[in-house]
């Protein structure tokens, strides 16, 4: 029956069709808590201060251990983040420019032939970002210690 016949015996009968509130998925005062990030390593996975990408892991499937694994070699280089927070705009956003950048403009036979590692370098290293006064991120980090991460050999971050 089509939408038509049900309104038409609706409005015989007297009765009303009910109208879908749609719900909504987060309170919108639980994203006013959220402060925005004052230094690097404040917010992970990608810094929303700096906008370092520490890792980048292709996989067909992601695991709860995978993430874990992941964080655990990350953090023990960077040290570990004060929040963990998913922001699935700051993600979307980030995936959306991994796949025009990388995923799309590069032809791969497999997990190992990805060159993901080499975009993420660039990423971090040479391509300016907007949202920090055009500069890599890697130009944001205070580096403590004798070295930056940019002065380690190929791989510290991986």
């Amino acid at each position: 029956m089509n939408m038509k016949k049900t309104r038409s015996l609706y409005n015989e009968l007297g009765l009303q069709i009910r109208n879908k509130h749609p719900k909504r998925r987060v309170k919108a005062k639980l994203r006013h808590d959220r402060q925005e990030a004052g230094g690097p390593n404040e917010v992970t996975v990608v810094d929303t201060h700096s906008r370092l990408c520490p890792a980048a892991d292709p996989r067909f499937a992601y695991r709860g251990e995978d993430v874990v694994q992941t964080l655990e070699r990350v953090c023990t280089k960077l040290g570990y983040p004060t929040t963990i927070r998913v922001d699935n705009g700051f993600i979307e956003a980030f995936n959306s420019k991994l796949r025009a950048e990388c995923l799309n403009a590069h032809w791969f036979l497999g997990l190992e032939d990805a060159k993901v590692e080499t975009w993420r370098r660039e990423y971090n290293e040479v391509r300016p970002h907007g949202a920090i006064g055009a500069r890599p991120p890697m130009a944001m980090l205070p580096w403590r210690g004798t070295a930056s991460p940019a002065d380690q050999p190929p791989g510290f971050l991986t």
